[in-house]
């Protein structure tokens, strides 16, 4: 029984809390209208103030889409102005590339027409030397003595029989180099000087006055002989050259004038010493 008691004040309970739910309910739409109105009156208010943010956002989002569309174009512009960029610098590239060459091209031009001026110059040089060389030798040749391959010549043309060239020196009939006496660049011999030598100064000048500038002195006994003759200090007779049996005859009575000389002023010191 006490079990049935319980559980009917269980259900008088669950009963009271329906009946108080209900209450609340039915109080709850009796306030109804006041509530909705009061819903209504927050909604209100709340549209009212959303309304300038409504138009602000309008506004704005108008902006962003003219912001967009200048950007758009902006974006647009600046393609333009990239590709003119490009299309100037592969002008400008060209251009240059073209004045490169170009530069290249003037420059071996004027290095050709300097060479070619250079190699004119040296041309011109070149024959001028080989002018003036010429010169040289067809005047060596008209003057004197001057060598002719291996020969030495005199100005009329003859071969000095005793004297060759070997190595650009001249040598005698005995192998020996001829001292004093060389070879200029115009194939002339000169001597020690640097006078050319022919054969009008190559023979004992029997008429030489003293006041004329021997090319050759022999002393004997203290006294001294002149001769135009051009035979360095030393030298032996045999050294002379000879042109001819006429050249070599007054070669030869040169020479033996000169001994005899020599023989006279040995006999002249002899005599002063016996004095």
């Amino acid at each position: 029984m006490q079990q049935v008691a319980n559980e009917k004040t269980q259900d008088v309970k669950a009963a009271q809390v329906a009946l108080d739910d209900a209450k609340n309910k039915l109080a709850a739409l009796e306030n109804a209208p006041l509530l909705v109105k009061a819903a209504e009156d927050k909604l209100a208010a709340a549209q009212k103030a959303l309304d300038p943010v409504e138009n602000v956002l309008v506004s704005e989002k108008a902006k962003l889409s003219a912001l967009k569309q200048d950007l758009t174009d902006a974006q647009a512009d600046v393609a333009t102005a990239q590709k003119n960029y490009d299309e100037k610098l592969a002008i400008q590239t060209k251009a240059q590339t073209d004045l490169d060459n170009t530069k290249k091209v003037l420059q071996a031009i004027y290095d050709r027409e300097a060479l070619e001026a250079q190699i004119a110059a040296q041309e011109k040089a070149r024959e001028e030397a080989e002018k003036k060389a010429a010169e040289e030798k067809a005047q060596a040749e008209k003057n004197g003595y001057h060598v002719d391959g291996n020969k030495v010549v005199d100005e009329n043309g003859n071969q000095v029989s005793n004297w060759t060239v070997k190595n650009g020196q001249i040598i005698d009939n005995k192998g020996k180099v001829v001292s004093g006496l060389t070879i200029n660049k115009a194939g002339a011999v000169v001597n020690e000087a640097g006078q050319q030598i022919n054969s009008k100064n190559v023979v004992d000048n029997l008429q030489a006055k003293r006041t004329q500038a021997p090319v050759g002195q022999s002393k004997v006994a203290g006294k001294t002989y002149v001769s135009t003759v051009v035979v360095p200090e030393k030298a032996e007779v045999n050294t002379l050259p000879q042109t001819g049996e006429k050249e070599s005859k007054t070669t030869l009575v040169g020479a033996i004038l000169v001994g005899l000389g020599s023989l006279v002023g040995l006999f002249g010191l002899g005599r002063k010493k016996e004095y």
